[in-house]
Parts: structure tokens; sequence; C-alpha cells
């Protein structure tokens, strides 16, 4: 029994070194929207604990030769037998995509303790943090039948007694009809975002504009990460609303731009990117050049991607950081700079999953 496992395992390894020439692996899925697994390095030790036999059967997955194809007729099999899933989505109510998540990502307990201590570590700071709740915390009545969500909101309230955090769940909650989030994406729309916005501004006492003034416009044609996984294709294109304030510049990577709208990547496969050009580790946005400058630094995830356009209105600059591709030292920039406001926003689910939240504390 032992050979035929030996023989098996060796086989496998030749299907997948015959299969990597034949089809290079990809180390991201644009038709799905993210990082896919790679095939891992021989190690004995990962191999006698199991883990070399996870990680080869996620590589496999991932990398499965025509794996594209084959979502898109999975999808369409599945949704014509009344299945409401397909690759981790959910098919919800009224075309609603959601993610498939069922418990909690015990990564998040060790994320709210490096939170905890990043605000100790900074008590003599404006600190505010906003987890945001997703789409199914907000709007359940869209789940489909016979999943039961893990309760973000109960898990939220039971953090907050351990870390200082602002609480947005009720304001969503009584704007939950004003489709705060995508029904084909993980975001919040620009509604979504204007109610964080309208709730900070409250809680630092400044003014707050209205949803209008902004000027906002829609581009059609949106489908997001959600549908990208799932190619449930009878689902309804949606529209992507943007703003486009003046400011004077936007430094990031190396670049430096006149606006915060990158009008290019509507026309490709990320037009959420559109806003802040994407996501980078470091940006720096000059609104006005004035003597003392209001500032801002936002420690952010994508959420806060369609937010911070409306923060011009408040700040004359502001920094944005990245944990995920972030390398420098979060605690020297803040010894070196001084904040009016900082705000360290990220969705529930993407928190809950961050591998990268610790760099807080250096």
């Amino acid at each position: 029994m032992k050979n035929i496992t030996s023989k098996a395992f060796i086989a496998l390894l030749a299907v997948l070194f015959i299969s990597d020439n034949l089809d290079p692996h990809r180390a991201f899925s644009e038709y799905e929207k993210r990082v896919l697994a790679s095939i891992p390095k021989w190690d004995l030790d990962a191999l006698i604990d199991g883990s070399l036999t996870l990680d080869l059967e996620s590589a496999i997955n991932d990398q499965f030769i025509g794996r594209d194809l084959w979502i898109q007729l999975k999808a369409k099999l599945e949704s014509s037998l009344g299945k409401v899933e397909n690759n981790g989505i959910l098919l919800g109510k009224q075309g609603v995509l959601f993610e498939k998540r069922l418990t909690l990502n015990p990564q998040a307990l060790d994320n709210v303790k490096y939170i905890k201590e990043f605000l100790e570590m900074v008590s003599d700071l404006k600190v505010t943090t906003v987890l945001v709740p997703n789409k199914e915390a907000i709007n359940p009545e869209h789940l489909p039948t016979g999943f039961p969500m893990l309760d973000q909101l109960e898990l939220l309230n039971e953090w907050k007694k351990n870390i200082s955090l602002l609480d947005i769940s009720d304001e969503l909650k009584a704007q939950s009809s004003q489709d705060l989030y995508y029904k084909t994406d993980h975001h919040w729309t620009l509604k979504g975002a204007y109610v964080a916005y309208e709730t900070l501004m409250k809680a630092w006492g400044y003014e707050v504009k209205s949803f209008e003034s902004f000027s906002p416009y829609t581009v059609e044609g949106f489908l997001g990460t959600y549908y990208n996984r799932s190619r449930f294709d009878f689902i309804k294109a949606e529209s992507l609303a943007i703003i486009n304030p003046d400011i004077i510049s936007y430094e990031t990577d190396g670049k430096t731009y006149t606006s915060l709208i990158n009008t290019e990547a509507l026309k490709g496969n990320d037009p959420y990117g559109t806003f802040l050009y994407g996501n980078h580790g470091y940006g720096h946005i000059v609104v006005k050049n004035v003597v003392s400058p209001r500032r801002l630094l936002v420690i952010k995830d994508s959420y806060a991607n369609s937010l911070i356009p409306m923060m011009t209105s408040a700040f004359d600059e502001i920094d944005v950081i990245d944990l995920r591709q972030y390398n420098g030292s979060l605690q020297a920039l803040l010894k070196q700079q001084t904040y009016d406001q900082i705000l360290l926003l990220q969705s529930f689910n993407q928190f809950s999953d961050e591998i990268n939240e610790a760099k807080l504390r250096y």
C-alpha cells in the first residue's frame, strides 16, 4: 500500500511538472481577481506533517489547466440545477452575491490583539479605528436560505470590549435600503463610503458636506470580484459611482498624479482600481498648499479607496498606508510626522484574513 501511495505521489509531481510547461503557473487570476496558490517547494518536514499535501491540493485546484473555462461551465451547470454556490461565492436574493464565510478565521483574533497593542503604543495620538461590516451583516435579507453566515455584528460588539472602535453598523443599518454595497463585488458603494465619511466628520467635529456636493457620476457595466469568481453569467452589470475632487498632487510608487481617479482602469479588468490608482504601500496627497495644513493619515485596505476622495473636503494633506504593500516603519513615520487625525479603516472580512496587521507595531 505504501508503495502504491509513493508511486501516486511521484505521478502527481510528474503531472504538475508537465502542466507547468504546458500552461505556466499564474500568480494572479485576472478572471477571479485574486492571488492563486503556487506549487510549494519540496520540504521533507512539510511532507511529514501533511502541510505539503494540503499546499499541493490548493495549487492543483488553482493552477488547473483551463481553470477559467471550468469555473464558467461549472457555474452554468450548478445554476441550472438550482444550486446557489460556485467557487466559494453564494447567489443570494435579487442577484446579490456573497462570499461564503461560516466561521471566523483565527487570524482575526491575533489582529485584534495587534490593534490593541498599536493603540496602546500611540495613546497620545488621535486614532480612530473602523472595522466595516460587510454586506451580509447589513443586508442579511438578501442571503440565500440555509447558509448561517458568521455574525459580524456580534463579534464587533465583543471586540469593542478590548479595543476602541468607532462602530458604524447602526448608521449603515439605518440606510441599508440605499444600495450601500455592490451586488457583484466585495466593496461598498460610494453611498456606503459616504455613510462612513458622515459618521467620521461628526465624530471629529468637522463640517459634513452633502453627498451631492461631491458631484458623483456613474459608469455603467461594472462587474466585480464576486462575479469574476462565481461566473453566474445571468447576473446583471451594475453602475460604479465616482467622485473626482480637485487636488494639487498625489504621489505614489514614484509617480505623481494630479487626480485621485485613474480613468484608464475603467477600461480594464479592475474598474474599482480607478480609485487612488489601486492599492499601494504609501501615498501622499496634497489638496491645498497652506502654511499650517490639516493632516490625515489613513491606514487602510481597499474599502478606504472610495472614501479618501471625500476626505479631501476636510484635510489639506493626506498620507495613505496599505499594510499589505507597505515595507516601511509605521512607528518611525508617526515620530517624524504630525497628524491631526489618524484613521485605521478595514472591512471586516479583509481584517479577519490580514496577515500584515502586525506591522502596526513596528
